[in-house]
């Protein structure tokens, strides 16, 4: 069953440079950010609703297909492309990379892949959009692994507000306001993550402890991972100045502009929540019940079942939706 990685947070937290220090363990290939996953799920679900409208006279209800079965296969196909890409990629930096028998040559890739020793038979990818969709990959791939990693939103809207090569969020997130929307709905949607799955599947790590000690949290997150310490990850990053950019200047601005806003006191708190408090050990059901919602248009109901009865409303909620889907 694969066991991919995903990085979530909000942008500017460090999640491509912590994507790239988990690249460096020999098991595990480093991706660029994907965006486009949690579509081939989306399209799933829509394909075992069709799949099994008629019950008897549709296919996969005819053959008695449960939906994990069904889904999880769309989780090992983008595997496999996963790792393809990761091998083209490989051989573009270093044309013949392979011999003809199919053997890796002792040549290092940089910060790809070192030597032929190293299997990287998972992969690791860093999209911060991944923040909203972490239910709907849950479902793809029962095995992955989420790491939070969690910013302070004052250095976070500094960063996004001011950065000049930012990309997208170079024009939609030049306002103090919108960059901290944009950390907001991040940190809320992967804190919901955490309550979802619990400690087993998600770790949360602070960007400053990243940033003061990145041998000590490099350890955590590979002992989280279930694989051996990679000193090369601690190495990567001890050459990297992680997320500076020329918006350093502009940080005792921004911070005053901040200060006065009720929203950047309500990020604050949510920040020193989760930095002191530890991700819950068994997950909750009802923690990712808006990606639910989204994710599966027939549970539009949920909300009202919430409002009347939280626990037992939502748990019902829960069962009678993954019953209709064959979970």
């Amino acid at each position: 069953m694969p066991q991919p990685i995903f990085i979530i947070g909000s942008p500017r937290s460090g999640t491509s440079i912590l994507t790239w220090a988990i690249g460096q363990h020999p098991n595990i290939a480093v991706q660029p950010e994907t965006n486009w996953m949690p579509i081939i799920a989306q399209a799933a679900v829509d394909a075992y609703k069709l799949g099994t409208a008629r019950q008897q006279f549709s296919q996969l209800s005819w053959a008695k297909l449960p939906f994990e079965d069904f889904i999880t296969r769309f989780g090992k196909a983008i595997d496999d492309i996963s790792l393809d890409c990761f091998e083209r990629r490989v051989e573009l930096a270093i044309p013949n990379y392979r011999d003809s028998k199919g053997k890796p040559h002792e040549r290092s890739a940089g910060p790809l892949i070192k030597s032929a020793d190293e299997p990287k038979q998972r992969w690791v990818d860093g999209t911060p959009e991944y923040s909203f969709s972490t239910y709907a990959l849950g479902l793809m791939f029962p095995d992955c692994k989420f790491i939070h990693i969690l910013r302070r939103p004052d250095q976070v809207v500094n960063s996004l507000a001011h950065f000049s090569n930012l990309g997208y969020a170079d024009t939609q997130n030049k306002s103090i306001a919108n960059a901290l929307g944009v950390w907001m709905r991040h940190t809320v949607a992967a804190r919901d993550a955490a309550n979802y799955f619990g400690q087993s599947r998600l770790l949360r790590i602070d960007h400053a402890d990243l940033v003061a000690d990145n041998e000590s949290v490099m350890s955590r997150c590979f002992e989280f991972l279930g694989e051996p310490n990679c000193e090369g990850a601690a190495a990567l990053l001890s050459k990297k100045k992680i997320n500076s950019s020329s918006a350093d200047d502009e940080r005792q601005t921004t911070l005053a502009e901040l200060e006065s806003r009720s929203d950047y006191v309500q990020a604050t708190e949510l920040y020193e929540t989760l930095r002191d408090s530890d991700v819950p050990v068994c997950g909750d059901p009802r923690a990712l019940s808006e990606q639910l919602r989204k994710f599966a248009p027939e549970s539009a109901a949920l909300g009202e079942k919430l409002k009347s009865d939280p626990l037992d409303g939502a748990t019902k909620a829960l069962n009678k939706l993954k019953t209709k889907l064959g979970h």
